[in-house]
């Protein structure tokens, strides 16, 4: 069986899945994200935070990302907002996907990112219902699920069955277990695995489609 990753932070076979990994974790891989995280806003410097927005530029980067907010580190808050500001306003200058991380903050990212056009997938989703519905009435954002799609009391697994099926995406983070949060989708959505991977791999091509080098790797690996 073949998976697609939309964000994968481990080794992975490139035989079995289709993934875009973090460009941090220097994996060998084609394809990459590349942000400023809101973990390490405190800790990185201006020069550092230059080089990360100067990678956008690579074909090989294919998603801006995770960038955004985490209220559980509230001692770096006002960095997080800087940083994270600093980045929205380069994005306008490239026209790529964002990867967004958003612990408790989605109403305050969304907020954030209202003049931004380019697609923005929020990370690892698990917003209310309230949030969910606010968060669709915007064209442009999309939802990728997760680790937290395993826990039935999560919001994440209550949500995805109200979410349509040309806006969410599906990822593994930093866990190896992809399949099981493929065949968890597939009973939400009440549709096959191989119906699964075909609404993925059209939401793939959908997403990245100004990505001409993705697009062509996706499709030789969907039909090696």
């Amino acid at each position: 069986m073949k998976y697609l990753d939309l964000h994968c932070n481990h080794v992975f076979d490139p035989t079995e899945k289709f993934a875009i990994t973090p460009i941090s974790e220097k994996l060998n891989n084609s394809f990459f994200s590349s942000g400023v995280h809101p973990w390490i806003a405190e800790e990185i410097n201006e020069t550092d935070i230059q080089n990360v927005i100067n990678s956008w530029s690579s074909e090989q980067v294919a998603l801006i990302g995770e960038i955004g907010l985490d209220h559980f580190y509230k001692e770096s808050w006002e960095k997080q907002i800087s940083v994270f500001t600093k980045q929205i306003n380069e994005i306008k200058k490239i026209d790529k996907p964002l990867l967004i991380h958003s612990v408790k903050t989605y109403e305050i990212c969304n907020q954030y990112l209202k003049k931004i056009n380019s697609p923005i997938i929020f990370h690892n989703y698990n917003g209310n219902k309230q949030i969910t519905k606010e968060l669709q009435k915007r064209e442009n954002i999309y939802f990728s699920f997760g680790q937290n799609l395993t826990k039935n009391n999560s919001a994440s697994f209550q949500q995805l069955p109200h979410i349509a099926n040309n806006k969410f995406f599906l990822e593994s983070d930093e866990i190896d277990n992809l399949p099981m949060i493929y065949e968890i989708a597939c009973k939400l959505k009440n549709i096959s695995v191989n119906e699964l991977l075909n609404l993925q791999a059209n939401n793939w091509q959908n997403l990245f489609k100004g990505n001409e080098k993705l697009l062509h790797g996706l499709a030789q690996f969907l039909h090696s």
